[in-house]
């Protein structure tokens, strides 16, 4: 697995006075390789469909929302001749099946999209693990966060906006198991409040999915944000598409986005910003510093993916936005520049790339190292 990038956290202001830190992060090396993610497509149908099933957490809940996610995306993915992916994601969508019936429609419908994905690209499908693998069990149990409380910190922490103020700075200055723990009992508390505020507890499952990515605890991330999903399933069938709680959904899905590309799941990881981002389009508009923050994230998956072409394409539409909008911080259109810069020394275009470091360091000194 390539070397994890470190994460710039860009803090902002957020309606609960809480700092915020915004999906923007800044890459401190150059050195990840690029991986073909069309590679899992090239093992027999057994050895890939076992493997999927070794990488699932099974303690977590299967999602409507990422099944519809993954074969909206497969079937979009198939029209535009990108079988590969199509047969990625629609296996994908086989763990958010596995709960139910075998003579249910969308487990049927799931089976049959991963055979006829499999015979476009001459794969043979081996049913007997296909049909163990969908018929995975799911055991319901508290998530791990939510079973004990983590070591305290200090005596007298008790408000969980006190917590998350204390971890946001024990985090900035690299205290990060004393602030996980923190983040973490202030999660636990937020979780089982019978009512609370749904975009705050979006923006604390961000903090610590930010921490744990930093820190390569892939799963753990996954874990807390596949719990969140779940819950906001119910939401997912309710809400028409004219509903803005709908943004609580894709915000938790692009920080799924940012979990899996650290974890080179790549289809997955662009399926789900792809959502994300189409929804905070519809509520917010592509001027919003959410929708160009994650547009920044989806180009740099790309070029992870070797797409530099399509990732150039979005780094200069993030860029040309953020000059237009005065909500957006310097530091977050520096961490842009900066890993547009990258992306630009990649492809060649050194006097560029050059141009982009100046403007990167003159929003934020030292962004870029030439």
């Amino acid at each position: 697995m390539r070397s994890v990038v470190a994460i710039t956290l860009i803090l902002a202001l957020s309606s609960a006075g809480l700092s915020w830190p915004v999906p923007v992060h800044a890459e401190s090396t150059d050195t990840e390789v690029v991986i073909d993610p069309t590679e899992s497509t090239n093992k027999n149908s057994r050895s890939r469909l076992i493997e999927a099933r070794n990488g699932w957490i099974m303690s977590s809940p299967p999602s409507h929302v990422l099944w519809t996610v993954y074969t909206k995306h497969a079937e979009l993915a198939a029209d535009k001749g990108e079988h590969h992916k199509a047969l990625v994601l629609s296996e994908a969508a086989i763990e958010h099946v596995r709960h139910l019936d075998k003579e249910s429609a969308r487990k049927k419908k799931t089976l049959q999209m991963v055979d006829r994905h499999s015979k476009t690209n001459e794969i043979e499908i081996h049913w007997p693990t296909l049909e163990k693998v969908a018929a995975t069990p799911y055991n319901p149990s508290h998530p791990g966060y939510m079973k004990k409380d983590p070591p305290r910190v200090t005596e007298k922490q008790s408000s969980y906006i006190d917590k998350i103020r204390e971890a946001d700075l024990l985090n900035a200055e690299g205290e990060s198991e004393k602030a996980e723990a923190l983040y973490v009992s202030a999660l636990r508390q937020l979780s089982k409040l019978k009512s609370t505020d749904g975009m705050l507890l979006v923006k604390l499952i961000d903090r610590v999915t930010r921490m744990y990515y930093r820190d390569n605890k892939f799963q753990k991330a996954e874990e807390i944000i596949r719990e969140h999903l779940f819950r906001h399933d119910s939401m997912w069938e309710r809400l028409g598409p004219a509903d803005e709680d709908r943004l609580q959904i894709a915000f938790l899905l692009s920080d799924l986005g940012l979990v899996y590309t650290g974890m080179n799941r790549y289809f997955e990881a662009e399926a789900v910003t792809e959502e994300a981002l189409a929804i905070v389009k519809r509520f917010r508009g592509e001027k919003d510093a959410d929708y160009i923050v994650m547009l920044g994230a989806l180009a740099r998956l790309h070029k992870y993916m070797g797409l530099y072409d399509e990732s150039r394409k979005e780094y200069r539409n993030a860029i040309a936005l953020a000059d237009e909008n005065k909500q957006i911080s310097k530091a977050s259109k520096a961490v842009i520049l900066g890993n547009y810069f990258k992306l630009l020394q990649k492809m060649g275009k050194s006097r560029e790339a050059s141009k982009i470091a100046s403007k990167a360091n003159e929003l934020k000194p030292g962004t870029v190292s030439q």
